[in-house]
């Protein structure tokens, strides 16, 4: 399962974490993200196996709330032969950086800009790509997508100002095209890491 995991931290001081594990299964010793401070908003992609029946597990640690946002899954070894959907992993790629004259203009508030990815081929159907937040105005939070309507999830989070925050996500592609929007001011930079097969 692919997973957009959000942990907003509770009010207790220290970092805290969440883990994500196949159903029924014992906690690992490792964390899929972290948060710093009280009230730390923090995402990230999550790629999880399923237990058993079905289910994945989440383990929290001084974190009072998570979003969980499924994004798409992978097929095992009973699915027919394709190569649709085949994950094709590419040389971290620059897409857009909002701080040079290359990329698309800051964002100036709530939003949406459109990029076409020069570094996927036009028939992919989906992007890997890393979004980080430089320079943003306020807490925020910015959600990549295909097409409209814009759904109702984030892709990365800054839980206050003058914040650089890096989320990663596997998104659909709308077209050839990828669209962002964000609720506040900020720069954007987008590195893409691979595509999937049409």
């Amino acid at each position: 399962m692919v997973l957009t995991v959000t942990a907003l931290a509770g009010s207790t001081a220290g970092g805290g974490y969440v883990t994500v594990a196949p159903g029924g299964t014992a906690q690992p010793p490792t964390s899929n993200l972290n948060t710093n401070d009280p009230g730390d908003i923090r995402p990230n992609l999550v790629v999880v196996p399923l237990g058993s029946d079905g289910s994945i597990d989440l383990h929290l640690f001084r974190t009072d709330d998570v979003v969980v946002d499924v994004t798409g899954y992978f097929t095992d070894a009973t699915a027919p032969v394709s190569t649709t959907g085949r994950f094709r992993s590419l040389t971290p790629y620059r897409e857009t950086d909002t701080r040079t004259p290359f990329g698309f203009d800051r964002f100036g508030g709530p939003g949406t800009r459109s990029i076409d990815p020069l570094s996927v081929p036009s028939t992919a159907i989906a992007m890997a790509h890393n979004m980080t937040l430089v320079n943003n105005d306020a807490a925020m939070f910015l959600t990549a997508f295909p097409a409209e309507p814009r759904p109702f999830v984030s892709s990365a989070n800054a839980s206050g100002p003058n914040q650089l925050r890096a989320a990663a996500a596997f998104t659909p592609l709308g077209s050839g095209s990828m669209r962002y929007y964000s609720m506040a001011p900020t720069d954007l930079v987008v590195d893409v890491t691979g595509y999937f097969e049409s």
